[in-house]
């Protein structure tokens, strides 16, 4: 029997400044999705009296979505060590949540294992990735709702600067675009022009 490799990836979520990974130790700590995942992936290996010797952690490059060039990379990465068995949690079913059509397709075929997405004790309590799921989503709908108060803030926090440096500025006071990007002079002037 072959040993793992554990796939884990997430969305990019600008807002909460969460749009990198140093490495699967990094992205375990800066997302919990990350390190629900690897604990299920970790708990099934020692199940069946398996190692995980290969993990990486992916980060999608759309925030609502599952791209082919993601699923793509993840397919690169699996080729790479076909010495082992690719391993991943399923979220897509019974949740029908976080759907990646494009890397189920090249994980069936490269023969991984999909694990169920079922709660854990993770982090001191129970983790119900539902739960999870649906809580990122009213966040999300809070924050969407929040561009007016947004806005408000960052014209009130420009009114009595110079013209000049305007962007600077705003990224220096730690006060990024709605999506939570730093500010540039262009994307200050469309804001200004809405």
């Amino acid at each position: 029997m072959k040993d793992y490799f554990g796939i884990y990836w997430t969305y990019p979520v600008r807002w909460v400044g969460l749009t990198r990974f140093e490495d699967v130790e990094h992205a375990a700590t800066v997302s919990r999705t990350i390190r629900y995942q690897r604990e299920q992936v970790l708990r099934h290996a020692a199940a069946q009296k398996r190692a995980v010797l290969v993990e990486e952690a992916f980060l999608e490059a759309a925030p609502d979505r599952g791209t082919i060039e993601v699923a793509d990379e993840i397919a690169a990465a699996v080729r790479k060590r076909p010495d082992l068995t690719p391993v991943l949690v399923d979220f897509s079913n019974p949740l029908g949540w976080r759907r990646h059509h494009e890397l189920r397709e090249r994980m069936v075929s490269a023969g991984a294992e999909f694990l169920p997405a079922e709660p854990v004790f993770l982090d001191g309590r129970q983790f119900d990735p539902v739960e999870h799921f649906r809580n990122w989503a009213k966040q999300w709908a809070d924050h969407a709702g929040s561009k007016e108060e947004h806005r408000a803030a960052i014209i009130a926090a420009l009114k009595d600067t110079p013209l000049t440096g305007r962007a600077a500025y705003l990224n220096r006071l730690g006060l990024l675009t709605h999506t939570g990007k730093e500010w540039t002079a262009d994307n200050l002037r469309k804001f200004f022009e809405r």
